[in-house]
């Protein structure tokens, strides 16, 4: 899997490859599971091909909140089934416009992080304050992504704490909702964020979760601040879920 992330700027070779990985596997059943699936941005042309992934997503399992999600981690019973959360990251402009009112028409959760620093930039494609109000009032949820978009593990600890509580402060300010779960930039531990700092940095600030980056899907005992991501393109095919969400 290592050389197929280093295909990045090869999509239809990274295509292809997951294209015949995913000829000999199988959807899981409906095991003890939580996916959070990681976006980024959504341009028009794309809508078709996320609403098909939507409806595959569904066909294997139920989409939860993020507050279900962390609520589920939490739990003394731990996760029972098989759930997928959708997050978007940075709050791009163009994800607000086109898969915003997929998800509303279909009644689908989704949480957006956002780095306050970028909003109100749309000259650079991100959400505006009056998006993110309007996301929030909509039952979406509004989460941090940081204040600046810094790699945590590049600052210092008053610097870090920083980053998640004026950001935290800002949202909350704005938007006028709690600011409960956090994404963490770029998301990798040890070269994006430190682990024995950072989480815990969160927790002290008021988050109640820690998304990461780390592959995959949480399972029974997974912990609700270093919660994995699985990240997805919203124009990549079927065969490309499949290889990801199959064993």
């Amino acid at each position: 899997m290592r050389y197929i992330d280093q295909l990045t700027d090869m999509p239809i070779v990274r295509s292809q490859i997951m294209r015949i990985r995913a000829l000999g596997r199988r959807p899981e059943r409906r095991t003890d599971t939580l996916t959070t699936v990681m976006y980024h941005g959504m341009p028009a042309h794309t809508r078709a091909a996320f609403t098909r992934q939507l409806d595959y997503m569904q066909s294997l399992g139920d989409f939860v909140t993020v507050a279900q999600a962390v609520k589920i981690l939490c739990s003394e019973t731990g996760i029972t089934g098989k759930y997928f959360c959708i997050t978007f990251d940075d709050g791009q402009k163009d994800a607000f416009e086109n898969a915003i009112p997929i998800l509303w028409e279909r009644g689908i959760p989704s949480a957006f992080f956002i780095v306050p620093a970028w909003i109100s930039a749309e000259d650079r494609g991100y959400m505006s304050w009056a998006d993110c109000r309007q996301l929030a009032q909509n039952g979406a949820t509004a989460g941090s992504h940081s204040l600046s978009h810094h790699r945590f593990s590049t600052l210092d600890e008053q610097q870090a704490r920083h980053e998640l509580v004026a950001s935290k402060s800002r949202l909350e300010s704005e938007i006028g909702l709690p600011c409960e779960h956090f994404a963490c930039p770029w998301g990798q531990p040890g070269a994006d964020y430190v682990v024995d700092r950072d989480p815990q940095l969160a927790q002290d600030a008021g988050y109640r979760s820690f998304f990461t980056t780390i592959r995959g899907a949480a399972r029974p005992g997974a912990s609700s601040w270093a919660i994995p991501r699985v990240r997805l393109e919203p124009d990549w095919g079927l065969h490309q879920l499949r290889y990801l969400f199959t064993r």
